[in-house]
């Protein structure tokens, strides 16, 4: 029961996404029905599988929302802002909800949030007669019924195996459910019923038979035995265009047909030549057309599936053991090299090429789009828009771009921090827009694309861009520079990265406390990644992130220094060029020609080996840092080297110039190196 729980909490967070998402969408298009049946759909689903497990609290919530979205779904009235907000709040309170030990504080915070939906239904529910009025409406009346010609009629099969209960399913929930995709006529049967002395009370005895009438597509009514599909057998076909649920030739004629286990044409009865004839009592069917069509029956049992749910360290593990295996490889490599024996190197290139389509593979199992938390920032700017009073949109580009989801998950904060000092200090308010002849809707950019082996992610605002000049007073005033200190723009700009740096004179709920852009840099850099910025006053600023593809394996250049070796990241290499000792000069600036540039560089060998004699050829590695280039002097590159990152452990955390160690074939370590800190630090 707790495995079938847990699943339930994974599927809510899920369906918590996707509500979301609705939700916004909604704003900008009220009339989406297609969005609103999701929405509707969706409650119900949490309604009847969280009371299924034990999840009272938030089956009651849901339940009250889902009467919400029914009006709506009646196309009597429109989705409006209020609604919007409430609902999206009501998600952050369903949030709370998903526990099974409710304390009294959940109690209260449930019955808040019904209040205020009962209010709200009130408040938009229109008369029962305007409900029930076929005005305006494209659905046809028969009798009393109405007659979709949106509509299809399927028949489903439901039979529960014995022992369903065990799981903690009850299948009324799923009949329920069933109800609230369509209009149903339902009959159950007992003929598994055993005699009363062998009846079991633990045990299922009931099977179902549904003619359900609905707009919604057969994946949607599978969708509804989803966790029950290895617990019972289902069958779902098709048998009318239309509703035909009340014509009871056609339902019996169709299980005649099953009994007699004959093929089943679906039957297409065109509504708009009037094949319905009514008169006060009886709908009287009088000509229907065979369609081509063949059967259209789904049982769960063959259904292919084209995806599974993995849990996240299963993938986690299988990534070490890849990186485990290349490591391996490697050490086999050197083993074939030395030994020059010919079918021990085939045996070593097979398993070379293995490795790395592995590695690949890892690779696209680990990926995740960055569309899968664009959702949260949707929400983030709805939210603050509207706290600061300002009208803003969100332009996305790219967002299929994948990153390893370790990635995904340590970038969510920095994002957040920079869409937060958008809307807060970019974006102006609508006076200030107005004055400077901008738009009064604000727009927040995010631009993602992969660019060699880094991801690059843009974000950018149309707002009032940096003033140079006031920043650089403002960290004069806070003892950051001195007023001698001479500093570029771009110098300038990268102070607001600096701890306590802050030009807000407010200090709000959204910022001012000097907390935001000092944690943007230092969780970017913690991901081996790198941010600049570019602003333009009062037309835009926008940062760029640079991000490694993953954390655990890399594509480096191993090169030596003295005795020992180091790895720098291929996403930070721009050249490499061979200098000797007269090119190196020892002047205060510390810089090297290269292609008629001084280039600023450190030599590893008098950092890291001063005792001995420096060689008299080296290799100079220039790097990206920021928007300039900076030589890394080795004693020798010896070849493109993947990577698997180990971390260094407890002993070295204190230290941040190297993110890692990788294990040689020859069982030697290289150290990874972080070209930003190391740069920072002996620059």
């Amino acid at each position: 029961m707790i495995l079938f729980q847990e699943r339930f909490k994974e599927e809510v967070r899920e369906y918590f996404e996707r509500l979301e998402s609705g939700l916004l969408l909604l704003e900008h298009e009220p009339e989406n029905f297609q969005v609103i049946d999701e929405i509707f759909r969706i409650m119900h689903s949490m309604k009847g599988s969280g009371g299924m497990f034990g999840f009272d609290l938030l089956s009651d919530v849901t339940h009250d929302l889902e009467s919400l979205f029914d009006i709506f779904r009646s196309k009597k009235m429109q989705v409006n802002s209020e609604v919007i907000s409430f609902t999206l709040s009501s998600i952050d309170g369903l949030q709370h909800l998903l526990t099974q030990e409710p304390t009294e504080e959940h109690y209260l915070l449930a019955k808040k949030l019904k209040e205020e939906a009962v209010m709200l239904i009130k408040k938009l529910n229109p008369s029962p007669a305007e409900i029930n009025s076929d005005e305006n409406t494209n659905e046809r009346v028969v009798g009393n019924r109405p007659l979709d010609a949106n509509q299809i009629t399927y028949f489903i099969a439901f039979k529960p195996n014995e022992n369903i209960f065990e799981n903690g399913t009850n299948p009324l929930y799923l009949i329920d459910e069933l109800n609230a995709l369509g209009e149903c006529n339902t009959q159950m049967s007992f003929d598994q019923l055993p005699d009363l002395m062998q009846l079991d009370p633990g045990k299922c005895y009931t099977t179902w038979e549904i003619f359900i009438a609905t707009t919604e597509d057969i994946e949607t009514l599978q969708d509804v035995f989803i966790f029950v599909n290895d617990k019972a057998t289902i069958e779902i076909e098709k048998v009318s265009t239309g509703n035909v649920i009340h014509v009871e030739a056609i339902l019996a004629d169709f299980l005649n047909t099953r009994i007699n286990s004959e093929t089943w044409t679906p039957l297409e009865p065109e509504l708009a030549e009037d094949i319905f004839q009514e008169d006060e009592k009886t709908v009287v069917l009088t000509e229907t057309k065979q369609s081509g069509e063949t059967p259209k029956t789904a049982a769960f049992s063959n259904t292919t599936v084209d995806s599974i749910r993995v849990d996240s360290q299963k993938i986690d593990q299988y990534m070490n053991l890849v990186s485990e295996l290349i490591t391996a490889q490697s050490r086999l490599d050197m083993l074939s090299l030395k030994l020059h024996n010919s079918d021990l190197e085939l045996i070593t290139e097979s398993i070379e090429k293995i490795s790395r389509q592995l590695r690949d593979n890892a690779f696209d199992m680990s990926l995740i789009p960055l569309q899968s938390i664009a959702v949260r920032f949707k929400r983030l700017i709805h939210d603050l828009s509207k706290t600061l009073d300002k009208q803003v949109e969100l332009a996305t580009d790219g967002l299929d771009t994948e990153l390893d989801k370790s990635i995904i998950e340590k970038l969510i904060e920095p994002l957040l921090h920079i869409i937060r000092n958008s809307l807060d200090h970019g974006i102006e308010n609508k006076e200030e827009r107005a004055a400077k002849s901008k738009n009064e809707v604000g727009t927040i950019s995010i631009k993602a694309s992969t660019v060699g082996s880094y991801v690059q992610i843009e974000i950018s605002d149309d707002g009032r861009g940096l003033d140079a000049a006031k920043i650089r007073t403002k960290a004069i005033a806070k003892g950051i520079i001195t007023e001698h200190d001479k500093l570029s723009e771009y110098e300038i700009f990268n102070l607001i990265f600096e701890p306590g740096f802050s030009t807000s004179e407010l200090v709000t709920d959204v910022s001012g406390r000097g907390v935001g852009l000092d944690v943007v840099r230092r969780k970017v850099q913690e991901m081996r990644g790198s941010v600049e910025i570019e602003s333009e006053l009062n037309l835009f600023t926008k940062f760029i992130l640079k991000l490694p593809l993953s954390l655990s394996i890399i594509d480096g250049l191993l090169t030596r220094v003295g005795d020992n070796y180091y790895v720098i990241p291929s996403s930070a290499v721009k050249k490499i060029f061979m200098v000797n000792q007269q090119m190196l000069k020892k002047d205060f600036r510390q810089v090297v020609e290269l292609e008629g540039n001084q280039i600023p560089y450190m030599n590893m060998h008098e950092e890291f080996e001063t005792e001995l004699d420096l060689p008299e050829n080296q290799y100079a590695v220039t790097v990206s840092y920021g928007n300039q280039s900076f030589g890394l002097v080795v004693d020798e590159v010896v070849r493109e080297y993947q990577a698997v990152i180990k971390s260094l452990g407890k002993l070295l955390n204190s230290q941040d110039i190297f993110s890692g160690a990788s294990i040689l074939g020859n069982g030697q370590l290289a150290l990874v190196i972080d070209t930003n800190k190391i740069i920072q630090k002996y620059s």
